[in-house]
């Protein structure tokens, strides 16, 4: 192996296990990654040395990678550390632990100097001290994913988390993007396109939409939590539901037409497996019905989507409000109403003694006088 030493000096060492390398430090390329052992196989790019580990020992004595923290209690026996993803191809610094050749260690990854195939910014020069967007890309944290999933704080502290398919969470002040002048999140206002940076998944499996869930409990204790959950479906549905451990569920949902469902369900803890339940829906169509149901038996309310009122019992009656007063009853039932004996007797047939004032056409009159 040739080495250049940190004086400027050349020396030369062979290729003996366990010789000297104080000082040295160099490029290598990765050639394999051994999860299971936190190590890579590697090539020094100078001198096109390997070292690698075999399949056998899994490993084990490739060249170490160091990660950000990593750490491990005795007492609890609870392990803790992170991950930080390296490929096959990538560039790494390569030093040797204990100054000894067979110990390499891989202390961090180079970004490709080719401005077009990395993540550094594209900007030169830019100036912190300088508000907006200077500082917003000056003072960055980005993390891209091999998914092209990222995470970014930039410099005036506006926030992205973004999934590979394209659905994202932002955190912003108000000059941050120039949509959010025009709403905060109305239509076709502030799309993945108009974020910060622009990474697109070659994954298909990435791509695809995905599921979340927010799930927040009242106790550590499982016999004792209850549940609060979120939930966005990979259709769009987006669903809260408040769960009391009780055998009984409230939730509302935002269906994937539009439809808004509010329910509370009395006898079951399952979505829409309940037969003793009060809901209230507001339909596509801008129409709204009030149901509840007892062991299969429904009495609603519902208000048109053209605005008449109509209220539906089980056993069949109803009544149904527009331009005119609609009444039915059940075989057993009886109307009574006032206002509809009024209008009965005002408009088509009146029994009295005197003659009526001002009488409309086709009125009856019967007269009691005589």
């Amino acid at each position: 192996m040739r080495l250049q030493s940190m004086l400027g000096r050349i020396s030369y060492h062979d290729d003996s296990t366990g010789k000297d390398m104080t000082g040295y430090l160099t490029v290598a390329k990765v050639l394999k990654v051994h999860h299971k052992s936190n190590t890579a196989d590697v090539q020094v790019l100078n001198s096109k040395d390997l070292f690698v580990s075999s399949e056998e020992n899994e490993g084990r004595f490739s060249a170490l990678i160091v990660q950000a923290f990593a750490g491990y209690d005795e007492k609890s026996k609870k392990a803790w550390g992170s991950i930080q993803p390296t490929a096959v191809g990538s560039y790494v610094l390569l030093a040797f632990l204990d100054n000894l050749k067979n110990r390499p260690i891989i202390l961090g990854q180079f970004p490709r100097l080719d401005n077009s195939e990395n993540i550094q910014p594209s900007f030169y020069p830019l100036y912190e001290q300088i508000e907006g967007f200077n500082r917003q890309e000056a003072l960055k944290k980005l993390t891209v994913y091999p998914s092209q999933a990222y995470s970014k704080i930039d410099g005036e502290s506006n926030i992205e988390f973004v999934h590979a398919n394209k659905s994202f969470f932002a955190m912003f002040n108000e000059t941050k993007y120039e949509s959010s002048l025009y709403g905060d999140d109305n239509h076709l206002v502030l799309d993945r396109s108009e974020l910060s940076e622009s990474f697109e998944s070659a994954d298909e499996n990435a791509k695809q939409p995905a599921s979340l869930l927010y799930v927040h409990r009242t106790s550590f204790d499982d016999a004792e939590t209850t549940w609060t959950k979120a939930y966005i479906s990979p259709e769009g549905k987006l669903r809260f539901t408040r769960d009391n451990r009780d055998n009984q569920l409230s939730y509302i949902e935002l269906e994937e037409d539009g439809t808004i469902r509010s329910r509370r369900q009395v006898d079951s803890p399952y979505h829409g497996e309940s037969e003793n339940y009060s809901e209230i829906t507001h339909t596509t169509d801008g129409s709204i019905k009030i149901n509840r149901t007892i062991n299969g038996k429904e009495t609603n309310i519902i208000l048109s989507n053209t605005g008449e009122i109509l209220l539906e019992h089980d056993s069949g009656s109803y009544i149904a409000l527009d331009e005119n007063l609609h009444m039915e009853s059940s075989n057993e039932g009886k109307i009574l109403s006032d206002s509809l004996s009024d209008f009965v007797e005002e408009n088509h047939i009146i029994v009295s003694t005197s003659e009526p004032k001002n009488p409309r056409q086709g009125l009856v009159w019967i007269d009691l006088s005589n």
